[in-house]
């Protein structure tokens, strides 16, 4: 009698840590299909915290607070014009104060912290509004890999921070890759918030995020489905945002 073998069905070739960092920009579908398979987080997490670290550290070195907070005070602050001088200079002194310890907090923790609260949001949006079923670990994988286009923002903050003289640095346009760059020194702050949260690297994250949610599942999560869930959350975000600056300012620009 002639032996009979049974087929195995070929098992997907993974794909390495370090090759998703490139996979996610080059062919997301397929990385993301792995990542998915097999959740992963701590080759970008650590890239994205030692690039953050980088950015923070030439930030402190470049910048001349004082002539920051006295532009950004005047412009936001509602009653600057009436406040007394002794006043404006205690506001400011405050400001710098905490400047360096919370940047320099904000270069080792903030990717860390952004990725959880991004994590937490999205995981409970799609498995809420798509019944998607998501485990922790899927939406934390998804989510740091979708950063990969910010390291390319990071990794451009830390040429532009190298080549600028010092003072000669806005931390909201340094890169001019917003829409907050392009605007006058004397728009609106609700204005320059918006603008701002245009931006051409944070667009790109959210087009690997609905990628990589539309791949966590397939059955319960369209292509369609993850956009809308992606660009509504951050639509959201942007009104809460604008709404905050422009009420903040009272209205007030210089």
């Amino acid at each position: 009698m002639a032996a009979t073998t049974t087929a195995v069905p070929d098992q997907p070739q993974q794909i390495s840590s370090f090759a998703r960092i490139f996979g996610v920009l080059f062919s997301p579908g397929k990385t993301f299909e792995d990542i998915v398979r097999r959740p992963t987080w701590i080759v970008p997490l650590i890239i994205l915290t030692i690039l953050s670290i980088g950015v923070s550290s030439l930030l402190a070195r470049k910048m001349d607070w004082r002539a920051y907070f006295q532009k950004m005070d005047a412009k936001q602050v509602s009653t600057w014009d009436q406040m007394a001088d002794d006043k404006k200079e205690q506001l400011i002194e405050t400001q710098m104060k905490w400047t360096s310890p919370i940047t320099s907090a904000i270069g080792v923790v903030g990717p860390l912290i952004l990725v959880l609260i991004l994590t937490l949001v999205y995981w409970g949006a799609f498995n809420v509004l798509s019944g998607g079923g998501l485990k922790f670990s899927v939406p934390f994988a998804i989510v740091n890999y979708a950063q990969v286009p910010a390291m390319l923002g990071a990794i451009l903050a830390i040429v532009v921070l190298a080549l600028k003289p010092y003072g000669q640095v806005d931390p909201q346009t340094m890169t001019a890759t917003n829409l907050a760059a392009f605007l006058p020194g004397n728009s609106a702050p609700w204005l320059t918030s918006l603008g701002a949260s245009i931006d051409l690297f944070w667009i790109w994250c959210m087009i690997l995020l609905a990628i990589g949610f539309s791949k966590a599942n397939p059955r319960k999560i369209s292509k369609g489905n993850a956009a809308a869930i992606v660009f509504g959350l951050w639509l959201l975000w942007v009104l809460i945002k604008v709404g905050w600056a422009a009420l903040s300012s009272g209205g007030h620009s210089s």
